[in-house]
């Protein structure tokens, strides 16, 4: 289809988003293009993974929503370390709140546009005292990404949604990218949902995306 839309539409291909979930597939869909294209425009699409396409708007446009443009990515270790830390000061038993569970807590929930200290709530598998403490893990935890101006994985799409919330921002978006392809569509959640729906709510609605019911692991 990129093929197609460059060759036979004359579409730039700067203005095409191909998005996907693994850097391993971004790869490959990014060799393909340039064997079947060839270079320059081969390069030019952009294929990438739905974080580096987020880093990226982030990188340029985060003044516009309060973050510093220079903002550091936690990885799954630092996160780990980060909610150690934060299990420790409030002197809980770390076997009972590992590093894990929490950022399991953290992700589902940042995932579903929700914040991890309002959707730990009663109706869970804890008592009310576990769950105020995991509360508080969440807080100091959130407290120190701000204090290390610093995002976790999934704080990167979550604030990419509030991002293309920006008027201006969305704007500019639908006039750079012309048309979105995604693969593995099958496998996105809400967060993804919603940032695709703010990429295509330009008139034309140039959106394709691939997917197998059958390998919905997730839904």
């Amino acid at each position: 289809r990129i093929e197609y839309l460059i060759r036979e539409h004359n579409t730039r291909p700067e203005k095409i988003l191909a998005i996907t979930f693994t850097n391993k597939a971004a790869e490959e869909m990014q060799e393909r293009i340039n064997t079947e294209i060839g270079e320059p425009h081969g390069s030019s699409v952009k294929a990438c993974t739905f974080h580096a396409f987020c880093v990226k708007v982030l990188r340029k446009h985060a003044l516009k929503i309060g973050l510093s443009e220079n903002f550091t990515i936690f990885d799954q270790e630092l996160q780990d370390e980060i909610l150690t830390e934060s299990v420790r000061e409030l002197s809980l038993n770390a076997d009972d709140y590992p590093p894990w569970l929490l950022r399991n807590i953290i992700s589902d929930a940042k995932c579903k546009l929700q914040n991890p200290v309002d959707a730990v709530d009663e109706t869970d598998i804890y008592d009310a005292e576990t769950i105020e403490n995991i509360r508080s893990v969440l807080q100091i935890y959130q407290q120190k990404l701000d204090a290390y101006d610093a995002l976790d994985f999934d704080d990167l799409q979550l604030k990419t949604v509030e991002l293309l919330g920006v008027a201006e921002v969305k704007e500019a978006y639908h006039q750079e990218i012309s048309y979105i392809l995604v693969d593995e569509f099958h496998d996105v959640n809400r967060v993804q949902y919603h940032l695709l729906q703010q990429l295509c709510a330009a008139p034309a609605h140039n959106l394709m995306v691939v997917a197998d019911e059958d390998q919905s692991i997730y839904s």
